[in-house]
């Protein structure tokens, strides 16, 4: 028990913290999407957006949990959770590209 607070409490008031901290970052996200028109947030079903974002929160907050536990400095934390998403996210490219049969383009163009 730390500060009269037992571990179970503690460790749940943390994760819903996080999770509301990532769902407000979200909410910002889908209204200033939704503010430009950008097509995803139109033609996307709420709640395919909302079950969408809530399991991807449960994923960051494991992953930052996890990452937290093997680097003490925050910036190293930082770097490496952006290097797996940004390989995470070229992977998908490459394997959704091959699936489908399409050229991949990593970077699209912009003429």
């Amino acid at each position: 028990r730390g500060a009269g607070v037992s571990a179970a409490l503690y460790y749940t008031s943390h994760y819903a913290l996080c999770l509301i901290i990532y769902l407000l970052t979200i909410a910002t996200c889908w209204v200033c999407g939704y503010a430009a028109s950008i097509r995803f947030f139109h033609e996307t079903s709420w709640k395919m957006l909302v079950s969408l974002s809530l399991s991807g929160g449960n994923v960051v907050v494991a992953l930052s949990w996890i990452l937290a536990a093997f680097f003490r400095d925050k910036q190293a934390v930082v770097v490496v959770g952006l290097l797996i998403v940004f390989v995470g996210h070229a992977l998908s490219i490459v394997v959704v590209a091959g699936f489908f049969g399409q050229p991949i383009a990593l970077m699209p163009s912009l003429s």
